[in-house]
């Protein structure tokens, strides 16, 4: 980023806050997604340790070996999609897509099944939370198809005609025959 002109004087705080609001936004995101993943691939939501800890009740802390696998592999995945992923709208798109279709259709559908609303009791009510749960889950693999889609079909854009005014070929101040030659050896 080239601080020459004064306009890019003038962004340059802007971009150090966003630089430190992503430095310091990153750990608080790894912390429930490390949780989230212990709990997931090795222990049972029900295994929370019924004895005081050092904060009071809560989960069993994390092994130090498992935590740091797990920190890597968060961090190593988040550095392999922002190499790879070719701009912040193709990640917007995906958990967009994916969040909206689970917190508008899927979790409201799966929590009024869940616990039995009086809605849900009926022939009728069944019906439509089962809809609303398969409309979610079509809206989800239908919206990640798409970002999927376009992310694979764009091509970088072709580079931009030289513009005629300060192409030596096209420059009719001078012999243009001159700055061909020049041009082309």
């Amino acid at each position: 980023y080239e601080l020459e002109e004064p306009h890019s004087r003038m962004m340059a705080p802007s971009f150090g806050a966003i630089a430190l609001t992503v430095l310091m936004a990153y750990p608080l995101n790894v912390f429930p997604c490390r949780y989230t993943l212990d709990v997931i691939l090795s222990r049972s939501a029900a295994n929370w340790s019924s004895s005081p800890s050092s904060a009071g009740f809560g989960p069993t802390p994390i092994p130090p070996r498992r935590r740091a696998l797990l920190t890597l592999l968060i961090t190593g995945a988040s550095l392999l999609i922002a190499l790879f992923v070719p701009g912040i709208n193709i990640v917007f798109q995906l958990m967009g897509g994916t969040a909206s279709a689970f917190v508008c259709f899927i979790l409201p559908a799966a929590f009024a099944w869940h616990y039995d609303l009086p809605e849900v009791r009926s022939r009728a009510g069944k019906l439509a939370c089962a809809s609303l749960f398969l409309v979610g889950c079509a809206v989800s693999v239908l919206s990640t198809t798409v970002t999927l889609a376009e992310m694979a079909s764009t091509r970088p854009p072709p580079p931009a005609p030289p513009s005629r005014l300060h192409h030596p070929l096209f420059d009719d101040r001078h012999d243009s025959h001159h700055h061909y030659d020049s041009y082309y050896g």
